[in-house]
Order: structure tokens, then C-alpha cells, then sequence
């Protein structure tokens, strides 16, 4: 049984040769790049971005690759904001706000150049919608 692979939206290559991300991101393996792209494709569905999707895929793809790149270099990264601390007789307990990757919020996305120009840009595109 053979597997289709569906071409992305954005080419590995297309992907490095925008802005100076070859420089910035070309030590990644292709087949990592290559699993952003993915995920970011299925976050700027092309009937909602229209002609932004490809500078949305970029965006997001180097957000997420910036942010996965920060983890890899900082011991005890911890990932989000504080959003409480206690102390009781010697011991801690940490809670943290929910910045995971797969949240496309703005505290997350704030957290690079990438995601605020991201987030800029899905600020301009049209809202559609429909009464029932």
C-alpha cells in the first residue's frame, strides 16, 4: 500500500530562499522544516488566507522553528509565564499558562518577530461569516 504525498503549499527550498531564512534556519534537518510547513499549511487554509497563505506558512514555520530552537538552547527553559507561585513548609508548586505550540494565541505568538508578524497579518485578513 503506497502512501500519497500531497505537495506543500511551501517548498522546503521556497521556504530558505524567503528573507535570509537560509541563513537562519538552513542547519535544520529538511525533513523537520519540512513537518512545520505542515502544520503551519493546516493552520492558513488557502479558502481563508487566500494570496497571504504562503507569507503565512513562512511566518508560522519560522515562529515555531524559532521557538523549538530557544527550548534546545536554554537549560530550564520553562516554556510560559508564571501564572502563580506557593510556598508551603519547604516545598514549591509552579503553575504555568497554557503557551503550548499548538495554540495559535497571541501570548504564544508574541514570543517571536515571526508570530507578531503572523499575528499582524491574520489581523488583516477578511472575516467572513453568516447568520443562520
Amino acid at each position: 500500500c503506497k502512501r500519497e504525498v500531497m505537495a506543500l503549499a511551501v517548498s522546503y527550498d521556497d521556504f530558505l530562499a524567503w528573507r535570509d531564512f537560509a541563513d537562519l534556519f538552513g542547519d535544520r534537518a529538511q525533513s523537520l522544516v519540512e513537518d512545520y510547513l505542515t502544520d503551519a499549511e493546516s493552520d492558513c487554509p488557502i479558502a481563508f488566507w487566500t494570496t497571504n497563505q504562503a507569507r503565512g506558512i513562512k511566518l508560522l514555520t519560522a515562529h515555531r522553528l524559532t521557538i523549538a530552537q530557544s527550548v534546545e538552547d536554554s537549560v530550564g527553559f520553562l516554556g510560559g509565564q508564571i501564572s502563580s507561585m506557593s510556598v508551603s513548609q519547604g516545598s514549591q508548586s509552579l503553575s504555568f499558562g497554557n503557551v503550548g505550540d499548538s495554540t495559535l494565541g497571541g501570548e504564544q505568538l508574541a514570543r517571536t518577530v515571526y508570530g507578531q508578524e503572523y499575528l499582524e497579518l491574520r489581523k488583516r485578513l477578511p472575516v467572513c461569516g453568516f447568520v443562520v
